[in-house]
């Protein structure tokens, strides 16, 4: 459920970016397919809400969003990276990494306040020491 609040908001975070894109195609299948990403947002934010709070599984949600955290939250890559910096100038996208990362916090972050699960996420350090830019992920923590 971690996985599916963050990394799926995470490319809808993307989607939205790219609803104004020059090349129509990405910018009408974005539009289509954020349509069908809101019933996946509805159903990530009630299993969110049901999980903490249940005080057995609450542990296990916290811990788990913190591990999706920083693979959802570095995606985008850091501020001034080349890849998401061509595809702004181009017009595929309308946000750099650090607008498309405070729109994911603007998605995420009430829920998580609301279900007292964000103060340690939403001041957490990324890893960017870890940052594959080439694979656009992180390396294992070692």
């Amino acid at each position: 459920m971690a996985a599916n609040f963050l990394v799926d908001t995470a490319l809808t975070t993307l989607l939205r970016a790219a609803t104004n894109s020059s090349y129509e195609p990405l910018r009408q299948r974005a539009r289509k397919i954020l349509q069908e990403e809101e019933a996946h947002r509805v159903h990530a934010e009630g299993w969110i809400r049901r999980l903490a709070a249940d005080e057995l599984m609450r542990p296990t949600l916290a811990h788990q969003l913190g591990r999706m955290w920083d693979d959802a939250f570095t995606w985008f890559g850091q501020a001034d990276d080349p890849t998401v910096g061509d595809l702004v100038r181009a017009g595929l996208l309308s946000a750099q990494p650090d607008a498309l990362r405070q729109h994911l916090v603007d998605r995420v972050g009430p829920l998580l306040t609301q279900v007292g699960l964000a103060d340690d996420l939403l001041h957490r350090a990324l890893p960017w020491h870890r940052w594959d830019a080439a694979g656009r992920r992180l390396r294992a923590a070692t």
